[in-house]
Formats: C-alpha cells, structure tokens, sequence
C-alpha cells in the first residue's frame, strides 16, 4: 500500500514528500503563506487521480486494443464549491484520444471507473482518520 513520508522545510510553506526512494517539493500556497513555487495539494491531488486514469486507460489499450502506446492526454480540473470553501464543486476529467479510437476509449474509460481506488475514493468518499503522536527526539 502507497506511503508517503512529509516533512516541513526550514522555508516557511515549503515541504518534501517522499515515497519509496523517490522525493516531491510541495509548497502552501501564497495565500497560506507558502512560496507557491512547488505542486501545490490540490495538483497533486488532481495529478494522481490522472496518473491513475492514463495507467489503467493505456493499460487497457495495450491488452484489450493491442495499441502498444496510445497517444492520451488528459485535462483535469477542480473548481472550488462557493458554499463551502473547504470543498471542490466537481472534478472534471476531458480524455484526448486519436479519433479512430473513442469508440474503444468509452470503454478503457469505464474500466478506469470502475478499478481506480483513487477514482472511487474521490466519488464515494471515505473515511479519514487522523492521529497525534509526540517524540522525544528533535525532529529533522
């Protein structure tokens, strides 16, 4: 199961997020009084649940289609819900695919709805818990 490590930066607003060997500056925005420079956490948000759309959708191409490497871009965006600001609105999702191959896309794109768990976290919700641990040691 994916497990990211994130520590605070000594710039204010600055982060790095680690997962396996791998290591991704974050930033707060400007308006929380971060640099805005790194992905913020709405894009990483929006740029997982892509990752996990183009993976399944080519995936599917190469299996079912036999289109070793289709061309793909995806548009993803989020608007934020005007009665609560804690919220978006609605994520949208807009496939690019060559035309000769929407009609099999339709198909790879309800496979990607139906077995992305970040997908189907974002439309169904879940449960979050969060938990508070003190150490001894100074953190670094």
């Amino acid at each position: 199961m994916p497990q990211i490590q994130l520590g605070a930066t000594l710039q204010t607003g600055r982060f790095i997020a680690s997962a396996r060997e791998q290591h991704l500056v974050a930033d707060a925005t400007t308006q929380r009084g971060g640099p805005g420079e790194g992905w913020a956490a709405a894009e990483l948000l929006l740029a997982a649940l892509g990752t996990c759309a183009a993976a399944v959708v080519q995936a599917q191409a190469r299996e079912s289609g036999g289109i070793e490497t289709l061309p793909l871009r995806i548009h993803i965006h989020s608007e934020p819900d005007p009665g609560d600001s804690r919220r978006y609105a609605f994520i949208s999702l807009e496939f690019l695919v060559p035309a000769a191959h929407v009609r099999q896309a339709r198909k790879w794109i309800r496979t990607f709805q139906q077995t992305c768990p970040i997908y189907n976290t974002l439309a169904q919700g879940t449960h979050l818990r969060v938990r508070i641990s003190s150490t001894r040691a100074q953190i670094q």
